[in-house]
């Protein structure tokens, strides 16, 4: 199963900054390595297998009509999420629960759903993000969403170190973050936005 996504991207000073955390922890973290070429810190709005023939430029061209950018938010907290997943996330903004709507409408006619893998391991889903999962491709749907950017993967045995949840909370947690742009992105191993499409 291919996936695409619709993504808020940060200002690239923030981009620097998420890429230089992940880098001081690359011996705790796995996965691929964040970057500004490739693997872009970024926050899903939408993670679908999509066709090829949905129109993206569109898209986000009436996205941006409709929603005023630069969009700022607040960090919140470096998590653990079932199953082996660290998530930096961002509070839980009305605007972004709008937004994923908004592109859900627009873009949900070219969801490819036979192509949605129904032998995937659910392990960790909740009921919403299983039927989610199921209907679209993509767990955090309506309810179910949450707001972050992938810093990595962990084994589910191992807390995430405190020296980690410490230096998140010194260098982000209830600072401001602005989210200038709206991507259309190739995913790659582990959801990471691996190439930006428009």
């Amino acid at each position: 199963m291919v996936l695409f996504g619709f993504a808020l991207l940060p200002n690239v000073e923030t981009q620097k900054d998420i890429i230089s955390f992940r880098k001081r922890f690359s011996d705790i973290f796995e996965g691929p390595m964040l970057s500004l070429s490739e693997n872009l810190p970024h926050i899903s709005i939408l993670q679908c297998p999509f066709s090829e023939n949905i129109p993206i430029k569109n898209i986000i061209e009436n996205a941006n009509s409709h929603f005023q950018l630069p969009i700022t938010l607040m960090w919140e907290n470096l998590i653990y999420q079932p199953v082996g997943w660290v998530f930096a996330n961002v509070q839980k903004n009305p605007i972004l629960f709008s937004l994923q709507s908004y592109l859900l409408k627009q873009s949900g006619k070219f969801i490819n759903r036979s192509s949605i893998d129904t032998d995937k391991s659910i392990k960790g889903y909740t009921k919403e993000e299983t039927d989610n999962y199921f209907q679209y491709g993509y767990r955090y749907i309506g309810e179910a969403y949450k707001p972050h950017i992938t810093i990595g993967r962990i084994d589910e045995s191992i807390e995430i170190p405190l020296s980690a949840v410490l230096d998140f909370n010194n260098n982000f947690s209830e600072q401001e973050v602005r989210f200038d742009r709206i991507a259309y992105y190739e995913a790659g191993v582990f959801g990471v936005a691996k190439r930006i499409i428009f």
